[in-house]
């Protein structure tokens, strides 16, 4: 091992190049193009848990409160709604505009 190289803990292989990477609360955000994916991590590995199909490629991201804002290049912005409802867990996102 060379120094200064520090070994991955959790590594996977994806479809699709990433494009956009960041944490919200307890949940690990990525897109993949077009879906943006929350994941969380449980037992030693990252699990799905939601994911919102864009109308955009996701190049940029931003969070306030509970509200995502989806940027992209071309086609603008999406602002978006994530919520968590009840015993059950539901959970919900929405694009408000």
């Amino acid at each position: 091992r060379e120094p200064g190289i520090v070994p991955a803990v959790y590594q996977r292989s994806l479809k699709w190049p990433v494009t956009v990477i960041g944490q919200w609360g307890s949940y690990l955000l990525h897109s993949e193009g077009f879906k943006l994916f929350f994941e969380r991590w449980e037992n030693g590995n990252f699990e799905k848990v939601a994911f919102f199909d864009a109308s955009m490629c996701i190049t940029a991201m931003s969070s306030i409160k509970n509200f995502l804002l989806l940027g992209d290049l071309r086609k603008g912005l999406d602002f978006v709604q994530w919520k968590e409802e009840g015993m059950d867990q539901k959970r919900t996102l929405r694009r408000l505009s």
